[in-house]
């Protein structure tokens, strides 16, 4: 009889670069995300290599991704290589909205797209959180990027 793999806790999930979709993060989490977001300036804000790219086919603005990331509304958190990325996204028009995906540590936008507002992306489920994450102290530490002396 095949061996089944040993389910990881959220924690570990966490750790391994699981995606946490909105709809399964507690209030809590959107709140303390979004105070830290709304704490940068326009001007700390930076672009990688790859955004810039983006920025430039995409034509959008340092203002538009500024708004999308104070204004939009949250859509996923993960962790990978030890760095919080969020993904928010914003109505910028009628017929379409902008997405950015944000690194909380080195305040970078690290890609950016655009949407039309009926568009609907299939997700490899695999990479998501299948079920609502629980609050612990290990969470905050990880989602919120709080040291351990916060335990």
């Amino acid at each position: 009889m095949k061996k089944q793999p040993k389910k990881l806790n959220q924690v570990e999930q966490l750790k391994n670069g699981i995606r946490v979709p909105a709809n399964n993060l507690p209030s809590y989490y959107h709140v303390a995300v979004d105070y830290q977001i709304q704490q940068l300036k326009l001007e700390d804000m930076k672009l990688n290599p790859h955004a810039q790219q983006r920025q430039s086919e995409r034509v959008a603005t340092r203002e538009d991704m500024f708004d999308v990331l104070l204004k939009g509304y949250l859509i996923e958190i993960h962790i990978r290589n030890n760095t919080r990325t969020v993904l928010k996204s914003y109505k910028l028009t009628d017929t379409y909205r902008l997405t950015v995906a944000f690194d909380l540590e080195t305040k970078t936008i690290t890609t950016m797209y655009y949407n039309d507002l009926e568009q609907i992306h299939k997700q490899n489920k695999k990479k998501y959180l299948a079920e609502r994450l629980n609050r612990s102290k290990q969470v905050d530490r990880l989602l919120l990027g709080l040291p351990k002396q916060f335990d």
